[in-house]
């Protein structure tokens, strides 16, 4: 063998699986060194065979022994050498020792034939495989090509996946006579990749569940994943949150003239003026901002730190509720007002209907209680102008915040009311002064006006009430003395009727009664006519005695008449010309008749009081 065909074998064996393999093991340190240096060796020996024989046997023996030793290293590794020829099921030319941790096969296996390389292919991969092959050799100038990942069963019929760079080997007809592939096991990175999808694709749904902008940002503000909500407001992965989501409206402009000027900006922090993102991920720890007025609302903004300088960044739309908060506030605040206004108006109530104060005291007392039902209390001043008074809080001055009410009573105007903050404060319906505060004002002057009107009522009926008390006392005075003289007038009345029929039962009637006993019968009528008129005019009391006790007899209602004017049992015995015995026993009769079952109740007195 000359040296062309020797250095071409070596090359052919050793060199060019070497220099493969070395692609595919840059990830470790100790086989990158020591393929450097063999690799350095094969050029000078390739150099060495190229200029003729300066090359020592010696040194061809020290290359081969590197050569070993990279082969030494693929055989600890877990990446696998193939040679196969362009041959159907791909028998097995060359491999490397340690196909056994991958395929469970040993390479004598492989080269003896006992196993064909596509009978290791997973059967649902097995036909891609063959039109990739078959796809990338029919190529003029194609010299090597990658498959995709496909799967292989191993001895133990574990199914694991691997990744496949095949070079085309051809001869001087260019004629492909074999493949030489680098196999590696990519199980464990395709299980990690598919977990990472995995994981990717539920934070995608995760995210784009949300309502609300979500993104998942690097600490150079270029974003690695955006939700839907974001990415309609224009967040893109790969792109600066600042910049797409943004708009950089919210970046200084020493930062927008970077970004429009420099390339590299992400070397330069730009960012946001309100983000947090920094102090988040220096800290470890969330950050928030609760109102952050932007993007045309108010939102409840988060930077969440996570790992590898990410972070998560969100923000809730709160815009309805700050809105429907502050509508809350600004009821609430109403309504308080309204029940200062209401604790006013029944505190001027309270004043006016209590008897304890005077007029002037229970106006001041008014007064003073108004500043308390406005906004304002602290800084309100008032003043009561009416009638002959003035009345005012201690504080009050003019000042060019004020409100103004007329006092009317019974249709006139008769005083006003002012009312006037000491310092400035937000305009409002009427200079500062709210509509609600201006209606109260007019209850309170109205109620003023009506209070001034019951006032001069209670005033006017209290004057008429205390001339009406004198000349009832003036009334009471003369009904006595007019009493006195209606008694007196009675008196003499009685004294006078007590003696007309005292004279009549003493003097007339006997006279008529003598007459009567000597008189004819028809002049007797004549008599006894005179006799019952003049009765009838002298004795009501016959009269009222009839009434009364019906079981009387007329002679013994005459007996009584006679008794109650003081006649004597002997007298009346007289007048009657009968025994004074038959006269004690009609008084008996009488006694039983009218009642008097008590023997010390005397018949005169008894007949006086009826």
């Amino acid at each position: 063998m000359d040296h062309s065909k020797k250095e071409r074998s070596i090359a052919e064996k050793y060199l060019f699986p070497a220099i493969r393999l070395l692609r595919m093991l840059t990830d470790n340190p100790t086989c990158q060194q020591t393929i450097r240096e063999s690799l350095i060796l094969i050029k000078e020996f390739s150099e060495f065979q190229a200029a003729g024989n300066r090359v020592c046997i010696s040194e061809c023996r020290k290359v081969e022994e590197e050569l070993k030793e990279v082969n030494s290293i693929i055989n600890r590794s877990s990446t696998v050498a193939f040679t196969w020829k362009n041959m159907e099921g791909w028998p097995v030319k060359f491999v490397t020792k340690n196909v056994k941790k991958l395929f469970g096969y040993t390479a004598e296996e492989f080269l003896s034939g006992a196993i064909s390389y596509s009978e290791c292919i997973h059967p649902d991969d097995l036909q891609r495989v063959a039109n990739e092959v078959e796809k990338f050799s029919k190529e003029d100038g194609r010299t090597e090509f990658v498959h995709e990942p496909y799967r292989i069963i191993a001895k133990d019929g574990t199914t694991r996946i691997i990744s496949d760079w095949t070079f085309i080997v051809r001869n001087d007809q260019k004629q492909i006579t074999y493949y030489k592939g680098i196999v590696e096991d990519i199980t464990d990175r395709i299980r990690v990749e598919e977990e990472l999808k995995e994981r990717i694709r539920l934070t995608h749904i995760i995210l784009d569940s949300l309502p609300f902008p979500a993104m998942l940002v690097r600490k150079d503000r270029v974003v690695m994943v955006a939700n839907e909500v974001a990415r309609n407001v224009g967040a893109k992965a790969g792109g600066f949150c600042w910049r797409d989501f943004g708009q950089s409206n919210y970046i200084s402009e020493e930062d927008k003239n970077l970004s429009d000027n420099h390339k590299d900006v992400a070397e330069r922090g730009i960012h946001c003026d309100f983000c947090l993102a920094d102090e988040a991920i220096n800290f470890n720890k969330f950050q928030n901002i609760p109102e952050l007025h932007a993007f045309g609302g108010i939102w409840d903004t988060y930077w969440i730190p996570i790992n590898d300088g990410m972070f998560l960044h969100f923000a809730t739309d709160i815009t309805e509720q700050k809105r429907i908060e502050q509508k809350l506030k600004k009821r609430t605040h109403d309504l308080r007002e309204r029940v200062k206004e209401l604790r006013c108006l029944f505190g001027i109530s309270e004043l006016i209907q209590s008897r304890n104060k005077s007029h002037k005291e229970t106006l001041q007392a008014v007064v003073d209680i108004i500043p308390s039902s406005l906004q304002y209390p602290e800084i309100t001043c008032a003043r009561l102008t009416i009638e002959d008074y003035e009345i005012k809080t201690a504080n009050f001055r003019k000042t060019a915040w004020q409100i103004t009410s007329k006092i009317i009573v019974s249709k006139k105007e008769s005083g006003l009311l002012e009312i006037g903050y000491l310092e400035e404060r937000p305009t409002s319906d009427e200079g500062p002064f709210m509509k609600e505060e201006r209606a109260l004002i007019e209850t309170i002057t109205g109620i003023f006006g009506r209070y001034i009107e019951h006032k001069k009522a209670e005033d006017a009926l209290l004057q008429a009430n205390e001339k009406l008390a004198i000349e009832r006392q003036a009334l009471k005075e003369k009904n006595i003395t007019l009493k006195e003289v209606l008694g007196q007038i009675e008196e003499e009345k009685r004294q006078i009727a007590f003696q007309t029929q005292s004279n009549v039962d003493r003097v007339v009637l006997p006279v008529l009664n003598k007459l009567d006993e000597k008189m004819q019968s028809d002049d007797k009528t004549y008599v006894s006519l005179l006799r019952n008129s003049l009765t009838e005019i002298t004795h009501p009391f016959i009269n009222n005695l009839k009434a009364r006790f019906l079981e009387l007899t007329p002679r013994e209602i005459e007996i009584c008449n006679m008794i109650k004017n003081g006649l004597s049992s002997k007298e009346i015995a007289s007048v009657l010309n009968t025994a004074v015995g038959t006269v004690f026993n009609q008084r008996k009769t009488i006694r039983k008749k009218l009642g008097i079952a008590n023997d010390n109740i005397n018949l005169s007195s008894f007949l006086h009081s009826n």
